[in-house]
């Protein structure tokens, strides 16, 4: 492949200098051309100034003396010469037909037959003679050649040393490209044969080596989304600290919990993303101590378990020492969990104490004969009994929370709802009776996906709640349409701080009240529980002394 370089550096130069020389020659000749015309003139203008008719030797000697090649002639105006200093037999002929003497004053070159060569004339009328001087084209060549010879010399030397330059240029360029080819085909496993010299090959085995590059960092660059993937998606925050405390890595949920962005703090001093002197005290006792620590931290008004694990190798190798791997934890809905776990155990035991001490008390007082008459023993038995039947609806109810947040798969079914409200207000109308409560139903025939006792529990509760809440003597309006339920009374309504709470557990607008009417404070939220598990919306709309309605907007 060198040599095939060699060979086209020698061909192009070869070529430039042909041009070169064909350029300069013709460079040269028209110089050349110009100067002997330019000096044929002079010599002319001299010679006609210097003749007078009868001294044409002495013209011949004038000018010969200054040019030796120069031809000098005197012809008769009748065509004879009359003098020529290069006299032989042709200058006895007749010169009128010559060119330069029918055309006088153009400079004619054409071959002597006298001097056997190629001449330049140039002829003028003076004093009744026609005058010609003529000079030698050979001298022009001569030049010409000269030029030429030194050129083709000096371009061969070129030639040689440009050769040998481009030889010793092309093994010190190819030969440490060769070698990193080398290195990367062995890098990737490639046997990979290589001519020190050969320039097309090389060339190859680079386009090789790079599509093998090219794959490699496609399957390096999927594996990499896939981690990032990975750990972006995991639901804990992940944080690496390499051994000068720089933040090599960081995913979404740990930038999320800082509220920062990635070219904030990536490869950056752990301050620029902690800024909580307690977390900055746990990672610097981390490092000390080479040791694992967690702690809770509130951040951003959440709550994290921070987890801080050395690593006995730095993460990007590139100091002595460890790396810290941080892990934060959101349990910020785990302890509202734990919270509200406590505050039901808390406030059940509470609602399960008041009707149980109730019942005791009853018994202890008919156990100790305090009681005298039949009258006073049937109303204690009649307030046993009802603290007992609260005290059952408050531990069904809790049963069914619980079955409700622990119940899995659902045995849903088709349920015609319109049939199934008549049915459960069927139920009611003794109480209804009993209130003197008018009940408008407006039922548009639907169906609905439930299971039979999860609607049950939801319209029950709304309906007994409509009923439990009414004055004697009101109106509760029940309207069902293809996407809606609206079940809506003229009670005695609910506060506006009170509506966004009602639904949470053992919650009561009037304690004193639900109690007395049987209410436990769970009813509805079951009913919330049972629309969030079917994916329905509640709505509450309330005011004080004018009633309360109820909406829920089916999947």
């Amino acid at each position: 492949m060198r040599i095939r370089i060699v060979l086209s550096n020698f061909f192009i130069l070869l070529t430039c200098l042909v041009l070169f020389l064909s350029g300069g020659s013709i460079i040269i000749s028209s110089i050349n051309e110009t100067t002997t015309h330019n000096e044929l003139q002079n010599y002319l203008e001299v010679a006609c100034r210097y003749f007078d008719g009868s001294n044409a030797d002495d013209l011949g000697k004038l000018l010969t003396f200054e040019n030796d090649y120069l031809r000098v002639s005197v012809i008769g105006i009748d065509g004879d010469v009359i003098y020529d200093n290069f006299e032989d037999e042709s200058t006895m002929e007749n010169h009128l037909n010559r060119p330069e003497i029918s055309s006088l004053g153009s400079f004619q070159t054409r071959y002597s037959d006298t001097l056997e060569i190629n001449m330049v004339y140039l002829a003028r009328l003076d004093d009744g003679y026609y005058v010609r001087l003529a000079i030698p084209v050979s001298i022009v060549d001569d030049i010409i050649y000269g030029f030429n010879l030194y050129s083709v010399i000096a371009l061969l030397i070129l030639l040689i040393l440009s050769s040998i330059s481009m030889l010793f240029l092309t093994k010190t360029i190819t030969k440490p490209i060769t070698l990193e080819v080398r290195r990367l085909g062995a890098v990737l496993n490639m046997n990979l044969d290589i001519k020190d010299d050969d320039v097309k090959t090389l060339s190859k085995q680079i386009e090789m080596v790079r599509e093998e590059l090219d794959s490699e960092v496609k399957k390096a660059n999927i594996e990499k989304n896939k981690v990032d993937y990975i750990i972006n998606n995991i639901q804990e925050g992940l944080i690496i600290l390499n051994a000068v405390k720089e933040v090599v890595l960081i995913n979404k949920v740990a930038l999320s919990g800082f509220e920062l962005k990635s070219e904030e703090v990536l490869n950056k001093n752990y301050l620029y993303l902690f800024r909580n002197n307690e977390i900055v005290n746990f990672v610097d006792e981390a490092f000390n101590k080479k040791a694992n620590l967690s702690k809770e931290i509130k951040l951003n008004d959440k709550n994290y378990l921070f987890e801080f694990n050395y690593l006995n190798e730095d993460w990007n190798k590139k100091n002595d020492g460890g790396s810290l791997s941080i892990i934060m934890i959101d349990v910020t809905k785990l302890d509202e969990v734990q919270k509200m776990k406590r505050d039901f155990f808390a406030n059940a035991s509470h609602e399960l104490k008041s009707p149980l001490t109730s019942i005791i008390g009853n018994l202890q007082l008919l156990d100790q004969n305090f009681i005298k008459t039949k009258k006073e023993k049937d109303e204690v038995i009649k307030s046993s009994i009802k603290e007992a039947k609260r005290m059952s609806k408050i531990i069904s109810d809790m049963l069914e929370l619980s079955y409700l947040e622990g119940k899995e798969k659902v045995r849903v079914e088709n349920l015609k709802l319109d049939s199934f409200i008549n049915s459960i207000v069927e139920r009611y109308q003794p109480t209804l009776k009993e209130k003197n409560i008018k009940l408008n139903l407006n039922l548009t025939p639907a169906e609905i996906v439930i299971e039979a006792n999860d609607a049950d529990y939801l319209l029950s509760n709304l309906i007994d709640n409509a009923i439990k809440y009414t004055n004697s003597g009101g109106i509760i309006n029940i309207e069902l349409l293809e996407n809606h339920l609206v079940i809506e009374d003229n009670g005695i309504g609910i506060a506006k701080e009170d509506q966004e709470r009602i639904f949470e557990r053992f919650y009561r607008v009037d304690k004193a009240r639900s109690k007395e009417l049987g209410g436990t404070g769970l009813g509805l939220s079951i009913v919330k529980h049972i629309c969030v598990k079917y994916g329905y919306k509640i709505e509450v709309n309330s005011e004080i002394n004018k009633g309360t309605k109820f909406t829920i907007i089916f999947k």
